[in-house]
């Protein structure tokens, strides 16, 4: 009900200093709502709590844009940040919400692959419907990168990772632990498969679990602290 008053009487919504558009399909009543409600709240927390201010950042998955101006406002402007969204329908969503904000970020439409440049995106009416993985309705297809492909495009010898990528991350973590070792300083990551497969995934490399709530997880490499 507040989420459809405020479509009768603005074209975006605040939350936590962050002003979002509402103008737009994937910005449905149930994800005003979820705005309205304190939106991933435990992503922001941790963002706000460990984020390194000189190290630039990855975030898969940019979604509305919401953590990724989170991000915008922690770091100096001088940092770098790279925000991928596999979605092709969401660019436009996260292209205003950025504007909207003054952030900076570069936006690219890529999709998280360990090891295909192309792959099959299954659109869907809400935005967390959408995957590369659950196969409904008509695919589009879209550009992809791994992790090697990020640090090789953008010339990184270190990153902190923002990562919420709905299962995809449990590939990640197996593919390109190499990658994360040597260039991954920090991870904040939303884990969606049981816990304990990411503590077998960190078994072995120099990640050491710092913080978690509701399924999000910050990882600090003890090689590059």
């Amino acid at each position: 009900m507040v989420a459809g008053f405020l479509r009768a009487t603005t074209d975006r919504v605040d939350s936590r200093g962050i002003s979002l558009t509402i103008d737009h399909p994937l910005m449905d009543n149930s994800m005003v709502g979820r705005v309205l409600r304190g939106y991933e709240s435990t992503e922001v927390r941790f963002v706000q709590q460990y984020l390194p201010q000189q190290t630039p950042v990855v975030e898969l998955g940019g979604g509305i844009g919401y953590v990724s101006c989170i991000i915008d406002g922690e770091l100096p402007p001088e940092t770098r940040q790279y925000v991928f969204e596999a979605n092709p329908d969401a660019i436009p969503l996260l292209a205003t919400n950025r504007d909207l904000n003054g952030s900076g970020f570069e936006i690219r439409n890529l999709a998280y692959d360990p090891d295909r440049d192309r792959v099959e995106f299954f659109p869907a009416q809400t935005l967390t419907g959408g995957s590369t993985r659950i196969e409904h309705g008509e695919p589009t297809m879209v550009d992809a990168a791994s992790l090697a492909d990020v640090v090789d495009m953008f010339g990184l010898d270190r990153f902190v990772l923002v990562s919420d990528i709905e299962e995809a991350e449990t590939d990640m973590m197996k593919l390109e632990q190499d990658v994360l070792a040597q260039h991954c300083e920090l991870m904040i990551i939303e884990w969606h498969d049981e816990t304990r497969f990411l503590h077998d995934a960190l078994a072995g490399t120099p990640f050491t679990e710092v913080d978690r709530e509701s399924g999000v997880h910050v990882l600090r490499n003890r090689s590059l602290s």
